[in-house]
């Protein structure tokens, strides 16, 4: 529930971040530093994320729990990788983690 209470207001930030400039009426610029932050902030929480998942699923002590949590990581990377968007990544990641889960009664 957690995870997806942080998929939620990640969404709402950017989405308040994307309105900003809008609602000030481009009064003023933002900085260069800003837009650099700005710019590699959904990364960084996508990264919290998953480093959230494999660290819960690690703490479980069940070492078949890791097994759709690991898979998943790894086919998001390759997509990413191989220049998929993020979205395509989390889908089939999620996907397969959920498939992996059910397959392993976790």
């Amino acid at each position: 529930m957690i995870t997806w209470i942080a998929i939620v207001l990640a969404g709402l930030g950017s989405y308040a971040l994307r309105l900003a400039p809008f609602i000030r009426g481009e009064r003023r610029a933002m900085s260069e530093r800003t837009q650099q932050v700005l710019r590699h902030a959904g990364m960084g929480g996508i990264a919290a994320l998953v480093v959230y998942s494999v660290t819960g699923s690690a703490r479980s002590g069940d070492l078949l729990a890791l097994i759709p949590t690991v898979t998943a990581i790894t086919l998001a990377a390759v997509l990413t990788y191989r220049g998929r968007s993020m979205t395509v990544a989390l889908i089939a990641g999620g996907a397969i983690q959920l498939a992996g889960a059910l397959l392993l009664g976790i």
